[in-house]
């Protein structure tokens, strides 16, 4: 690989990069909420309903930030709060259909 593919290569990396951000920016402002909101939302429209724990894990925040996460995109109405189908204990967090739409 010449110099010139490899400064190529890295240019198309960084214009890459850079238009993802833009996308994460544009989205986040159009469901009206932040970054971590957003991860949130990206995890449960890809992978389905999470437990606030697993949220917290996926996003690498305490649980306690990841339950004012929730709140925000609850009040939002991006997701909803549902039993857990076999644990009491816990709660399951499924993304709403119209916010799965737009995401």
């Amino acid at each position: 690989m010449t110099v010139d593919t490899a400064l190529d290569i890295s240019l198309q990396l960084d214009e890459l990069t850079q238009k993802q951000q833009q996308f994460e920016r544009n989205l986040a402002h159009r469901l009206a909420v932040d970054a971590a909101g957003l991860a949130a939302m990206e995890r449960l429209v890809r992978q389905g309903p999470a437990t606030p724990t697993e949220l917290a894990h996926h996003l690498g925040i305490s649980t306690a930030t990841t339950t004012l996460v929730i709140d925000r995109l609850e009040a939002a109405e991006h997701v909803t709060r549902s039993p857990h189908p076999t644990d009491g204990r816990k709660t399951v967090i499924t993304a709403a259909s119209r916010s799965a739409e737009t995401a």
